[in-house]
């Protein structure tokens, strides 16, 4: 039986005349956000936006179009990711994928146009689309940086990671707590809290790389498109083990063996310690955000257990 998701996202293609097998298609791209029951799921991160919108007084019935919007351009920035990494190697489906990315899109501005029907306020529907397009805009300079700037600076690499991972999930917190109020630095709290998590996840998968072996690597070893760990390591290493470092990342491609002596020297430069110590701090300041918020357990449980999760690397 198709989830109530579904059916809603169904119906608004159906709205737009698409045919069936496109339908069909754009529901099979979006399965993995839509499981069955995701309205009812405990997963933490699902139940932070009613948790937000809630506490500031905001109706948390009112966010369903806005959180489907906000997953269906989470879903479209993942497939230009792997699409702008060369991660989709057969052309004739990176075409496909790259033309439902932007089936995606479209998607997600028929429903954040449709806001005011659903009973948001005609002010605070146009303040939440003004944000995504603007948060849109940085997320995609933050992608093309990271495309253009081969060889960042760490610090340059930290303002790509915010401007890529923690400008998204700060615009769902934003959101979330903007049904329910107009407050600058009522909003700058929950937005802040946002960026937070999408820095700490980024660092978590970067941390996950760092131990992963080569059959699990992931985005680690790229020797145009520098990760953390990598723009650290250079950032600390002295030259002449930099210009050893790059040999192996241009041969790790092609190269088992490059790969594993570029991981090696990554790691002993210190960049697992220095990720784990950056993820410490940002889970501390992500704390005082919510007690700033004026959250209390029970309810704290939920944004504290997400820090905790994301401070956890296996």
């Amino acid at each position: 039986m198709e989830s109530v998701l579904t059916q809603s996202l169904s119906m608004l293609w159906q709205s737009a005349d698409l045919p069936s097998d496109f339908i069909e298609h754009l529901n099979t791209i979006c399965a993995p956000l839509f499981p069955e029951q995701w309205t009812q799921s405990k997963h933490p991160l699902h139940l932070l936006p009613h948790l937000f919108c809630e506490h500031v007084g905001g109706d948390p019935r009112l966010l369903s179009s806005i959180m489907v919007a906000w997953n269906l351009l989470r879903q479209a920035a993942r497939i230009l990711d792997d699409f702008e990494d060369g991660g989709i190697e057969d052309e004739h489906e990176a075409g496909t994928l790259l033309n439902s990315s932007t089936g995606l899109i479209f998607s997600a501005s028929m429903l954040l146009s449709n806001l005011e029907s659903e009973g948001i306020a005609p002010v605070v529907a146009q303040a939440i689309r003004k944000q995504f397009y603007a948060v849109l805009l940085q997320t995609c300079n933050g992608q093309h940086q990271d495309l253009l700037v081969q060889r960042p600076s760490l610090e340059a690499r930290w303002q790509i990671t915010r401007q890529k991972s923690g400008y998204f999930l700060g615009l769902m917190t934003w959101t979330s707590a903007r049904l329910g109020t107009a407050d600058p630095e009522q909003l700058r709290l929950y937005q802040e809290f946002g960026e937070i998590l999408g820095i700490m996840d980024q660092i978590h998968d970067d941390l996950l790389d760092l131990r992963s072996t080569e059959q699990t690597a992931g985005d680690l070893i790229r020797p145009y498109h520098w990760s953390l760990p990598v723009a650290y390591a250079f950032s600390v290493l002295p030259e002449f083990q930099q210009t050893q470092l790059q040999t192996y990342l241009q041969e790790s491609m092609t190269c088992p063996q490059a790969e594993a002596k570029a991981r090696e020297m990554i790691i002993t430069s210190g960049a697992g310690l220095y990720l784990t110590v950056q993820l410490t701090k940002y889970s501390q300041l992500g704390q005082k955000l919510v007690e700033q918020m004026g959250l209390r357990s029970p309810k704290a449980d939920i944004p504290l257990g997400i820090l905790k999760k994301l401070c956890h690397v296996n």
